[in-house]
């Protein structure tokens, strides 16, 4: 699994750009971007798998320098159960789901267990349901509670703009010219901004190691002093 999600790349493509799923009974072609069609299931999840691994090279190789990569998952956010689910239970009741999606990575633990969780739907703002019934009963007196884990932040938001910026591009440029679309552009601009966050010090990756410096304490370090420019983050390879 990459820093993003197929369903994150899928938001941060523009509306004129779809994703196509199969065996969703759709025979005719599909409007992929605004100027001509393509078959549907085109842009599939193994591409958009294909072009988060990109991404993430690129992010890897920036970061390398001030950070261990790859990186890390550390819980982001933590939902306390709002009541005790039982043995085989699919639908839980917690606090807050708005942080939540269905491609989240999320666990459930309590004080002596924990237990991988595959989403099946969103139901409220305070439900959730789950594709297999839970293997243990959970209770709100053991401390019970949903544990959302991802990469730190801005790390996903990098990866979902760049890969998306590069199939944006990739597919723009075989419709029309010039081959670099102003929607990419933004994107890879906004990808350029989270990295000089990180690489300047003014953002700090929590939960991962830091190298690159002897004889002195990382954490304490205002600042790194690095940057990088629009150039490091372009459409080459895509």
């Amino acid at each position: 699994m990459g820093y993003s999600t197929i369903q994150q790349v899928s938001d941060a493509l523009a509306n004129a750009m779809i994703q196509g799923h199969a065996g969703n009974g759709i025979t005719t072609p599909v409007p992929l971007i605004n100027r001509g069609n393509l078959p549907t299931n085109t842009i599939n999840d193994a591409l958009i798998n294909d072009f988060i691994s990109r991404a993430d090279e690129r992010i890897d190789s920036i970061f390398s320098s001030i950070y261990d990569v790859p990186f890390n998952r550390v819980v982001v956010s933590e939902h306390k159960l709002l009541s005790d689910a039982v043995l085989g239970a699919t639908v839980l009741s917690v606090e807050d789901t708005s942080r939540i999606t269905t491609d989240s990575y999320v666990m459930i633990v309590s004080s002596s267990t924990r237990y991988v969780l595959s989403i099946a739907s969103i139901t409220s703002a305070t439900t959730l349901t789950l594709s297999t019934g839970l293997p243990d009963a959970y209770t709100t007196a053991n401390y019970s509670r949903i544990q959302r884990q991802d990469y730190p932040p801005p790390i996903p938001l990098i990866s979902r703009y760049i890969a998306a910026a590069l199939m944006y591009d990739k597919y723009f440029a075989a419709q029309q010219a010039p081959n670099v679309s102003d929607y990419g552009k933004e994107l890879r601009k906004l990808a350029v901004a989270y990295f000089n966050d990180v690489l300047s010090g003014r953002t700090t990756l929590h939960g991962q190691h830091r190298i690159g410096l002897r004889f002195a304490a990382a954490t304490l370090l205002n600042e790194h002093n690095l940057s990088i420019a629009d150039a490091r983050v372009t459409t080459e390879g895509a």
